[in-house]
Parts: structure tokens; C-alpha cells; sequence
């Protein structure tokens, strides 16, 4: 999109500003979600691996 990068604030309605933000605590909120859920898996793995020693 190259509207988006030359002028990206001045270009957006504040309806997409809105969603936006919306989206990016969205984001926000899968990423802490998928660091929480990689966290536990690796913690599993590491208690597997070091059961089959």
C-alpha cells in the first residue's frame, strides 16, 4: 500500500485509526497469548527431555 506509507496519519479517517488501535491491542493481546502458550511447551519439553535421561 502506498498511500499508507507517504502520508500514513493524515491519509487514515479516524474510523481506521480506531480500528487500528483496535487491532493492535488484538495483536498485543496473540502475542502474549503465543509467548504464554510457547513458555509452557517448552517447559514440557525440557521435562521430557530430561525424564528420557
Amino acid at each position: 500500500m502506498p498511500t499508507l506509507r507517504r502520508g500514513f496519519p493524515c491519509a487514515l479517517t479516524h474510523f481506521e485509526i480506531l480500528l487500528l488501535e483496535r487491532f493492535s491491542k488484538f495483536k498485543h493481546f496473540l502475542l502474549m497469548r503465543l509467548k504464554f502458550y510457547l513458555k509452557k511447551r517448552f517447559l514440557f519439553l525440557l521435562i521430557t527431555i530430561q525424564k528420557m535421561k
